[in-house]
């Protein structure tokens, strides 16, 4: 998976973009599995690419 951002900063503010899940790999984030005859394998799928703009100013 491959996560970037890329940012710059103008003395008291900051400003940057980002993306998530560049590829948008499909992904397991957690699992496990349950016994018996019948045993199936239960889980969570991990987030799709995001992207977005963060900005923020110190004072």
């Amino acid at each position: 998976m491959v996560d970037l951002t890329a940012g710059y900063r103008w003395g008291s503010f900051d400003a940057s973009v980002f993306v998530h899940n560049l590829t948008d790999q499909r992904y397991v984030v957690n699992a496990f599995g349950l016994s018996g005859p019948n045993g199936a394998e239960i889980g969570s799928i991990g987030d799709p690419r995001t992207y977005g703009v963060r900005g923020r100013m110190t004072f």
